[in-house]
């Protein structure tokens, strides 16, 4: 139900391919760093911004909040900054699996 309601920062495409939504793109930086690229003049339906400092909060409550349901999918994220207005960068706990490193 969600996903006819709620865009993503990506989501999984038939082949199981990463695709972009409200991000323009990911890339590593090493093994436990990731840097999130946000699509630029996305708004929420209130009229606010979407930007680094939201995905940021977004997260950071995601991680926090008692009985967080997002909680178990994201665990493995350590920090969040904001890079700029539009990038985020998420520091891992551990490096993630090869499958992950571009080729």
């Amino acid at each position: 139900m969600f996903a006819g309601l709620c865009d993503k920062l990506f989501d999984i495409d038939e082949k199981l391919n990463i695709v972009p939504q409200l991000a323009t793109g990911y890339e590593w930086k090493d093994p436990t760093h990731l840097l999130i690229r946000i699509r630029p003049n996305v708004l929420f339906q209130d009229g606010e911004k979407l930007d680094a400092e939201a995905v940021k909060y977004k997260l950071n409550r995601d991680l926090t909040t008692k009985g967080s349901m997002r909680r178990g999918e994201i665990s493995s994220i350590d920090t969040i900054e904001v890079i700029d207005p539009l990038t985020v960068m998420l520091t891992l706990h551990a490096p993630v699996i090869a499958i992950c490193w571009p080729h």
